[in-house]
């Protein structure tokens, strides 16, 4: 089934882009903080999207369907379209691709992953950016780089 068929025009596509990492990182000599540091920031992204989706579920009334898993031990999988309202397309070095349902979803999820990003970190923030998505990702991430 072609997802055109059941997506509405209302998906968006998010980027997410953790800033200060080399300052969070490397704000102290000691090799055993700075390897303890940069789990911090191999994780927040994924932890700070599973809280978010946990909290916008608590406060919604409609059941909120979502899809983390984009790679496994062997690597990326295959992107392939859903009815989720959550998708993940990537998440590595400090960056992110999510394919949201709505833009209304994906502004909550946004506003409280920052939220967990600053209080987890103290210093590190959260940039995101939105596009309508086209059904061709690859175009629409390529389109956001370009507006920039």
């Amino acid at each position: 089934m072609k997802v055109r068929e059941y997506m509405n025009e209302n998906y968006v596509l998010a980027m997410y882009d953790v800033r200060g990492i080399q300052d969070y990182i490397y704000r102290t000599p000691k090799v055993k903080d700075t390897i303890g540091a940069s789990k911090i920031v191999e994780d927040i992204i994924p932890e700070a999207l599973v809280n978010a989706i946990t909290k916008v579920k608590e406060q919604s009334s409609n059941e909120i369907t979502y899809d983390i898993d984009w790679a496994d031990e062997k690597g990326p999988l295959q992107f392939c379209e859903s009815d989720k309202d959550v998708q993940v397309l990537y998440i590595g070095g400090g960056n992110a691709f999510v394919l949201f349902s709505s833009r209304e979803l994906c502004d909550l999820i946004a506003k409280s992953m920052s939220v967990y990003v600053i209080r987890r970190t103290y210093s590190m923030q959260l940039a995101t950016a939105c596009v309508p998505y086209s059904g061709d990702y690859q175009r629409d991430l390529q389109r956001r780089r370009n507006e920039g």
